[in-house]
C-alpha cells in the first residue's frame, strides 16, 4: 500500500508543480502553439445577465437521452417565472441512420414539447442548441462538426453545421423556431449560473467526463480571427481533459486502463479524473494487491479479473462506508464483484476503502490543482492584487452524488489558495446546467444588440 499512498496523495508542492504545467499548457494553447489543452475559442462573447425576459427554448443532446426545455424569464431579473423540460431516449435505431433522420427527431421532438405546453407561436422563438460532441465552432451560431463521439455512428454528421441542421429540420416540420445559440455543457453551465450570479466566471464539468470554461479576454485568444468580435470578452473552452505534462502522476494502473480504452494515449487528465475510470483504476489496484499482498486470501478471485467491474458510483458508496466493520463495502463487494463474504474480511474492506479514497483524493485534487492554475491565469487567485468574489460553476454526476468527493474538493482548494482567497471562491451546483444555461444563452444573444 506504502507505494499507491506515495503515489495517489498528492503532497502540496506537487499540487502547485501540476498547477504551474497546467498554466503552461493553457497558455500555449491560447497562442496557437501546441498544447495538449485546445483552448477553444467558443465564439460565446455574451453571457446573460438576468435581465433577459421572454420565453425560449433549448435542446440537448450528448448521449443516448436529449432534452427539450422550455423557459420564461420575467421582468424580475434573475427571476425564472416558468420552466418546462422533458427528457427524451433516443431509440437504438437513430445512433447509426442518417444525421437528417436524428435531426427530425429532435425537431419533431421540439415542436410537439412546445405544443403540449400552449406555445402558440405567433412569433418566431429563440433555440438554445447544446450539442456535446467535438465541434470546431465559427460564430455564436455556427460551427462544424469534426468527429463522432460516444456510441453515434451517423453518416452525414461530420463535417456539417449542427445549427444548420437542426434549423433545416424545424423547417421541415413549418414551425416558428430559431437556433440562436450553439454551445457545449462546460459552456452551458457557466452561463447557467451567469443568469443568477455576475460573479460566474468558470464553468466545470464533473462526471463521466471532465471539462472547463472561462471568461477569457479577446486580446489574448491568439487563435482568433481578427474581427471576429468586437467585445472585449469571450469564452474559451479548454477541453482539460486532454491535459498532459510529465508532473501528473500516472500509475501503471492508469498506464493498463488506457491502453483498453478507443483512445488510448489521449485524455490522460480525464481518465484520473472523471467518473467513467476512477472505479477500474481502483479495481486495478485491487487486483494488483490481490496479487502481490494476497488480499483475499491465496487465490485472487476471478470475478475481481473482470474489467470495469467496480462502478464509481460503486467506489463512492465504498469511499464514504461508516457502516459497522465496514459490512457496507462487504456488501458491495458481493453485489458488483460477486466475492464470496468469507473473503471479505474487516482487513480486506479496510484496504478496499482506502484504496477507494485514495482514488477519489487523487481526482479531487488534480481538479483543484488545475482550477487553482486556471483562477491564476484570470487574476482571481489573489496573487495580483486584491481579491474578488469568483463562483466556479460545477455540473455532473461526480460532484452532485459523491458528497465526500465535494469535501475533498475543497480541502484542496483551500490547500492551494491562501485562506483568505478561497473564502472568496465559491463551488456552485448548477442545476440542469446545459439545458437551462443554452436557453439563457439564447435570451442574452436576442437580447444583445449585434
Amino acid at each position: 500500500m506504502a507505494q499507491y499512498r506515495s503515489s495517489l496523495l498528492l503532497p502540496e508542492d506537487r499540487l502547485l508543480k501540476i498547477r504551474d504545467d497546467f498554466i503552461k499548457e493553457a497558455q500555449a494553447g491560447l497562442r496557437g502553439e501546441n498544447s495538449s489543452c485546445l483552448m477553444m475559442a467558443s465564439m460565446m462573447d455574451v453571457l446573460p445577465n438576468g435581465e433577459e425576459t421572454g420565453d425560449f427554448f433549448a435542446v440537448d443532446i450528448g448521449g443516448t437521452n436529449f432534452r427539450v426545455i422550455l423557459v420564461s424569464l420575467s421582468e424580475s431579473r434573475g427571476e425564472v417565472a416558468r420552466f418546462e423540460m422533458e427528457d427524451f431516449a433516443i431509440p437504438e435505431e437513430y445512433f447509426s441512420c442518417h444525421a437528417d433522420r436524428l435531426f427530425d427527431l429532435l425537431a419533431d421532438s421540439l415542436v410537439s414539447f412546445a405544443k403540449r405546453h400552449g406555445f402558440s407561436g405567433k412569433k418566431t422563438a429563440p433555440v438554445g442548441f447544446c450539442f456535446s460532441f467535438p465541434v470546431n465552432q465559427t460564430a455564436v451560431d455556427a460551427g462544424t462538426m469534426i468527429k463522432l463521439t460516444k456510441k453515434f455512428d451517423n453518416e452525414g454528421f461530420v463535417g456539417c453545421d449542427p445549427v444548420q441542421m437542426l434549423q433545416q429540420a424545424i423547417q421541415r416540420f413549418k414551425a416558428p423556431f430559431k437556433v440562436v445559440a450553439l454551445l457545449n455543457d462546460s459552456v452551458g453551465t457557466l452561463a447557467g449560473a451567469c443568469y443568477e450570479d455576475p460573479n460566474a466566471k468558470v464553468g466545470v464539468i464533473l462526471g463521466t467526463g471532465t471539462n472547463a470554461c472561462y471568461v477569457e479576454q479577446v486580446a489574448k485568444i491568439g487563435t482568433l480571427a481578427k474581427g471576429a468580435t468586437s467585445r472585449p470578452r469571450m469564452v474559451v473552452n479548454t477541453e482539460w481533459g486532454n491535459f498532459t505534462a510529465a508532473s501528473l502522476p500516472i500509475t501503471q494502473a492508469d498506464r493498463e486502463m488506457d491502453e483498453t480504452t478507443p483512445n488510448a494515449g489521449e485524455y490522460h487528465f480525464e481518465k484520473m479524473v472523471s467518473g467513467m475510470y476512477m472505479g477500474e483504476v481502483a479495481r486495478r489496484i485491487i487486483l494488483q494487491l490481490a496479487e502481490d499482498a494476497q488480499l483475499f486470501g491465496p487465490s485472487v478471485p476471478d470475478e475481481l479479473r473482470v474489467p470495469w467491474a467496480l462502478s464509481t458510483p460503486a467506489l463512492s458508496k465504498i469511499a464514504e462506508d461508516d457502516s459497522w466493520v465496514l459490512s457496507g463495502t462487504a456488501q458491495i463487494l458481493a453485489d458488483d464483484l460477486h466475492l464470496p463474504a468469507s473473503r471479505c474480511t474487516y482487513s480486506a474492506c479496510s484496504t478496499v476503502k482506502e484504496v477507494c479514497l485514495m482514488v477519489s483524493r487523487r481526482s479531487a485534487a488534480l481538479v483543484a490543482a488545475c482550477l487553482a492554475g486556471l483562477l491564476r491565469h484570470i487574476g482571481r487567485d489573489g496573487s495580483h492584487g486584491g481579491m474578488q468574489a469568483t463562483t466556479v460553476a460545477v455540473d455532473g454526476g461526480l460532484f452532485e452524488h459523491f458528497d465526500a468527493y465535494r469535501g475533498f474538493l475543497r480541502d484542496y482548494l483551500d490547500l492551494l489558495l491562501t485562506p483568505e482567497v478561497s473564502a472568496m471562491v465559491q463551488l456552485k451546483r448548477i442545476r440542469d446546467a446545459s439545458s437551462m444555461g443554452s436557453a439563457y444563452l439564447a435570451a442574452a444573444v436576442t437580447a444583445s444588440p449585434e
